[in-house]
């Protein structure tokens, strides 16, 4: 995954799998950690509190110290 850090709070991630698509993860005051793809939109709506997407995941890992 390519990611492009836009600011302390804000990241863009290309799909693994489609590289025309293009993600911004970012961190919400009221939701935390917010994913823009689909996956992330569902299981949000379906299953609050919502699990990462690995999009989120991703940016954790690669960015924000623990």
């Amino acid at each position: 995954m390519s990611i492009e850090k836009v600011d302390a709070d804000t990241y863009n991630i290309k799909s693994e799998t489609d590289p025309d698509k293009e993600y911004m993860v970012y961190n919400s005051l009221h939701e935390g950690w917010t994913c823009t793809c689909m996956w992330w939109s569902i299981h949000c709506k379906l299953n609050p509190p919502h699990p990462e997407c690995k999009h989120v995941r991703k940016i954790k890992e690669t960015f924000i110290k623990k």
